[in-house]
């Protein structure tokens, strides 16, 4: 049996050699196509980690394929890490604007590179931080901060504060006048008489002109006095005329300090109101009237009474800023109301009704005629030729609600104004809220912008602010903030010396 089973063998591997073997080709094997993925995005910009960020931002990052496959992105992007999410899709560069940002916030995002044979890779996660509203802020020790600040041509931000305090048992009060760098430095500060609500206004040669309760000071830019006269101001602040004329409650004052005029009421010594000054050269101030109504005047540039016009408030005076437009004067009064006057004769053209005092109100106008104005109910009021627009509420916490900010309209025609509640609010032309700001104090300071969207205001415990507004100045109004113009000229034709 062994035998049998070992010729099989034998015989199988014979046949077995018999079978001819495959040959081998001498050529190349056939191509077999791979296909790489893209690279990983890298090299974002803004840097990952960045700070101070445009608010206005263009997204780049850099990606290539090693096949020289088209590429596409998808981009992830927002504030939540833990969802973050997909804001475009497919973009053809490498390159996205995500738009108008919030300020001081943190954004995460990362792109996803895809090729045209499906393949993708995942960037990875980078995140960069916008710059704060805040530029900066200056604290000057004082504790009565109630005035605008005004700014000169050269950037110098002018602004002045009162202060009290007790030393043994004696109240001692006074007033200081600060000059800064539009960097936030102190350049120069003097002792002045208390300002009270007065705000400074700039002339052609850089001095600055300041009310007090001591009477009006002429100060030089580089921080000495050129001289003080001594005048009842009733803490009015002061207007220029086109020829260099500074009015400032009922009295005209030459530029080298000597009277050109005083125009003589009844009731002089309550003449609380900042001079507007039109075109023409007339002046428009507030004050009572022989019968003793809250009344608005128009003088002449030579002293002659052109008109007045008297409101339905019996014993109260009109304390407003009067705010020229449209041919037509706007001013807030005790009773409430906003009254819009015609320029040429006095006569009423509307008025309109808030929920609280508007004595100091002093309204701005937009480039569509809407009138913005602050009353003590606690609203911001967007008024259109007698009409209620929309209105915007702001706390209020002091008593005398009276004190209110003016507000101010940037390029953008967002309006701005203070709250004794301590926020600067940032509205939208809607009625809605941009942002607003916590500072340290209530604030009745009225803002003023700069030619470079510096928005600056005082709060009451002593602090000058400077904000970021984006935006390239004052919107092209005829009254775009308190005391029409950055110089505080109160001038309605006013547009640079």
């Amino acid at each position: 049996m062994k035998r049998i089973i070992f010729i099989l063998l034998i015989l199988g591997l014979v046949l077995l050699s018999c079978v001819p073997l495959p040959k081998v080709s001498n050529n190349p094997p056939p191509n077999i196509e791979t296909n790489n993925p893209p690279t990983q995005p890298s090299n974002p910009s803004p840097n990952d980690r960045a700070t101070n960020v445009s608010l206005n931002p263009t997204l780049s990052w850099d990606s290539s394929d090693p096949d020289g496959d088209t590429l596409t992105f998808d981009l992830y992007f927002g504030t939540d890490t833990t969802n973050l999410p997909l804001a475009a899709t497919n973009l053809a560069t490498n390159t996205y604007e995500p738009g108008k940002l919030d300020y001081s916030t943190t954004y995460y995002w990362k792109v996803v590179a895809k090729d045209s044979k499906g393949n993708t890779i995942i960037g990875p996660l980078w995140h960069f931080t916008t710059k704060d509203i805040l530029k900066w802020k200056f604290f000057t020790g004082d504790n009565k901060c109630w005035s605008s600040p005004a700014i000169g041509l050269d950037g110098t931000v002018y602004f002045g504060c009162d202060f009290e305090k007790t030393d043994n048992g004696t109240t001692i009060s006074g007033g200081n006048f600060y000059a800064m760098t539009p960097n936030g430095e102190l350049k120069w500060k003097i002792s002045i008489s208390p300002m009270g609500y007065a705000s400074a206004a700039i002339g052609k040669d850089g001095t600055v002109y300041v009310g007090t309760v001591g009477g009006l000071y002429a100060i030089s830019p580089n921080g000495s006095i050129k001289w003080k006269i001594s005048i009842n101001t009733n803490y009015s602040s002061p207007s220029i005329g086109k020829d260099g004329t500074i009015y400032i409650g009922v009295y005209a004052i030459n530029p080298d300090g000597s009277v050109k005029w005083k125009h003589y009421f009844k009731y002089e010594n309550v003449f609380y109101t900042n001079p507007s000054i039109d075109s023409d050269g007339i002046i428009y101030i507030g004050g009572i009237s022989e019968s003793f109504y809250a009344s608005l005047f128009a003088i002449d540039s030579n002293n002659s009474l052109k008109w007045s016009c008297e409101t339905d408030n019996f014993g109260a005076i009109i304390r407003a800023h009067p705010s020229i437009g449209n041919c037509t004067i706007y001013f807030g009064a005790p009773d409430n109301y906003v009254y819009a006057i015609n320029q040429s004769n006095g006569w009423l053209n509307w008025k309109f009704k808030t929920n609280g005092d508007v004595r100091l109100a002093s309204p701005a106008i937009g480039t569509d005629g809407t009138i913005y104005v602050g009353s003590s109910d606690g609203y911001l009021y967007a008024i259109a030729y007698g009409t209620l627009k929309w209105k915007f509420k702001i706390k209020q916490n002091y008593s005398e609600l009276s004190h209110m900010s003016n507000p101010a309209i940037d390029s953008n025609g967002v309006i701005y104004i203070g709250s004794t509640d301590g926020y600067l609010y940032a509205i939208n032309p809607d009625g809605t809220l941009k942002w607003k700001y916590k500072t340290d104090s209530p604030i009745v300071s009225s803002p003023v912008i700069g030619t470079d969207g510096t928005l600056y205001i005082v709060s009451t415990e002593g602090y000058l602010y400077a904000f970021d507004t984006e935006s390239e100045g004052v919107e092209d109004t005829p009254w775009p903030m308190f005391h029409h113009d950055a110089q505080h000229t109160g001038r309605s034709d006013y547009e640079g010396w």
